[in-house]
């Protein structure tokens, strides 16, 4: 596995506390996005998002199993 960071497109090793390496707790993956449209801000702001996309309805009862 490897253990480099990258910040600003630079790659840097992780700080060396010792003679292990450090695990990577977490990767994450976003896809690419296309902003195709927006709310008009008063409307995003009540809504929570100006992106239509990210407007999913709220399930308060949480999943079906």
């Amino acid at each position: 596995m490897d253990n480099t960071f990258v910040e600003n497109g630079n790659a840097m090793q992780p700080p060396n506390d010792s003679s292990e390496s450090m695990p990577v707790l977490a990767m994450a993956y976003v896809p690419m996005q296309r902003l195709n449209s927006m709310y008009e801000p008063e409307d995003g702001f009540i809504i929570g998002t100006i992106f239509p996309e990210l407007d999913k309805p709220w399930m308060p009862k949480g999943c079906e199993k």
